[in-house]
């Protein structure tokens, strides 16, 4: 039997320069599905959210890609 490996916790998110998912939509004010859909370019009109696979099943977004996301699709929408 394999014993499981103690996880070291995550540093808070203002240390690191990326969120996970669920931090990301909550900065941009949307649910976990739908930040989800925004990563595999699933909403029609809106720009796919630039996101990093970080293991198996692990998704993390750059602070910097989020804020260029946004600040394009401000654009956009202002247009």
């Amino acid at each position: 039997m394999r014993t499981k490996r103690p996880r070291k916790p995550l540093p808070p998110p203002e240390q690191r320069p990326w969120l996970l998912l669920v931090e990301a939509a909550i900065q941009i004010g949307c649910s976990p599905a739908t930040i989800r859909r925004l990563r595999r370019g699933e909403i029609d009109g809106v720009p796919r959210l630039p996101a990093v696979q970080v293991g198996k099943r692990k998704w993390v977004v750059l602070k910097d890609s989020l804020e260029r996301w946004q600040h394009e699709n401000e654009q956009a929408s202002a247009a």
